[in-house]
């Protein structure tokens, strides 16, 4: 209203100016000319000498850490600002909305202004993107001027530690899956215990059983070269509807704990994942590779180009030897469904977990696929974006 009413006014003496004339209104027009060009040319000499130096931290930065962002922004000019306003820009991967930081600054002087972020997201993150806002002292004149930190942020995923990984199956008709017992050797009976649920019915010792009137199961020597091989389905068909990559972060979640586990272990596997239009095969065998993996997940995005049973498909080839398959997936449909059977028919395990996000709507289960699974002892475990992942996979006995 003020830049309308202003702009009136000029039209106003201009006009009057031109078909009146006399010293009075000339005078009024210079006076009026001089109150909106001084402020305007003030306006331009102070938002070209406005500088900036933006500090962010060097060190390793993995999810939810919170950093400080250090700005230090220069007046060069010897003119006063009397309205500073320094808006730290929003990434989408802090989830925040823009800051703001209201000041005035002298002439050849510095202020200095700090903010902390936290990080909600893995990946590359852009930080230190700031917009000075310079406004003369009767707010007529408002001048931007952008300022952005080149450098990005690689934000890690944090691995969430599991103690056991066994997989308590949420309701699904009781269904219950040990995935460390598909690594016992069963040549090689080591002990024998109580039944507690979720045994595999298989290990029942029935000799056993029938002279104590109790269910009683074999436990079996550790297989020590044993090897899983993971399938991370980062298919960009996939992902259409994960805006927010909230899927494709609880995905790499789910991952990095089964991996870390492993690691711990002393467990060897193979993660499988897609760049594009290349397929990447990772071995894991040395706890010390955790580093690789963190950097795999920090930079996975879902662009793999080849639709995910495609992907899975063409990658078994030579597994014979490798029976346990964990395949995470945000999409278990038909042509999914139909690469499981596959793998079923070679002897291998495949194993699902799926996720998806109730409060998004993303994420899709066939249900009746699912059920098609569990008739061929195929395993699907759903995983929604808001559970607990050591719950999920974690299944402590008492």
């Amino acid at each position: 209203m003020r830049r309308i009413g202003i702009v009136l006014c000029c039209l106003m003496l201009t006009g009057t100016v031109l078909l009146i004339g006399g010293r009075l209104p000339y005078f009024l027009f210079y006076v009026f000319a001089l109150f909106v060009i001084i402020p305007l040319i003030h306006s331009l000499i102070t938002i070209s000498g406005l500088n900036a130096e933006i500090s962010i931290p060097h060190n390793t930065l993995y999810k939810n850490d919170t950093i400080n962002i250090n700005y230090k922004i220069k007046n060069t000019s010897p003119f006063l600002i009397p309205y500073l306003i320094i808006e730290c820009m929003t990434d989408r991967t802090l989830n925040r909305n823009p800051s703001k930081f209201i000041t005035f600054l002298q002439g050849r002087t510095v202020c200095k202004y700090s903010e902390a972020l936290t990080l909600r997201k893995r990946g590359y993150c852009n930080v230190g993107e700031i917009e000075l806002i310079v406004q003369d002292i009767y707010k007529i004149y408002k001048f931007k001027k952008k300022i952005l930190n080149k450098k990005s942020l690689l934000v890690y995923p944090k691995i969430i530690p599991l103690s056991s990984f066994k997989i308590a199956s949420a309701g699904y008709l009781g269904e219950f899956i040990a995935l460390d017992g598909q690594l016992d050797d069963k040549t090689m009976m080591n002990s024998l215990r109580e039944y507690v649920h979720g045994d595999n019915l298989k290990s029942i010792h029935w000799k056993q059983t029938a002279k104590k009137a109790q269910p009683i199961v074999k436990i079996y020597d550790k297989i020590s070269d044993s090897k899983v091989l993971i399938f991370i389905d980062n298919s960009v068909n996939s992902y259409k509807d994960d805006i927010e990559e909230r899927l494709e972060d609880k995905m790499v979640d789910i991952a990095l704990s089964i991996i870390d586990y492993y690691f711990n272990k002393n467990i060897d596997f193979k993660l499988f994942y897609q760049k594009r239009n290349e397929t990447f095969e990772i071995n894991g065998s040395d706890a010390g590779d955790i580093k690789v993996f963190l950097d795999i997940f920090a930079k996975l995005k879902s662009d793999g180009e080849l639709i995910f049973h495609e992907f899975l498909i063409n990658n078994i080839e030579g597994a014979d030897r490798n029976p346990n398959v964990i395949i995470i997936t945000p999409r278990l449909n038909k042509a999914i469904g139909a690469a499981a059977l596959e793998l079923l028919s070679r002897n291998l395990t495949p194993f699902f977990l799926t996720v998806g996000d109730r409060e998004k709507n993303t994420g899709f289960l066939d249900e009746n696929i699912r059920k098609r699974l569990v008739k061929e002892n195929i395993s699907v475990y759903p995983v929604d974006y808001s559970a607990d992942i050591k719950a999920v996979l974690e299944y402590e006995y008492e």
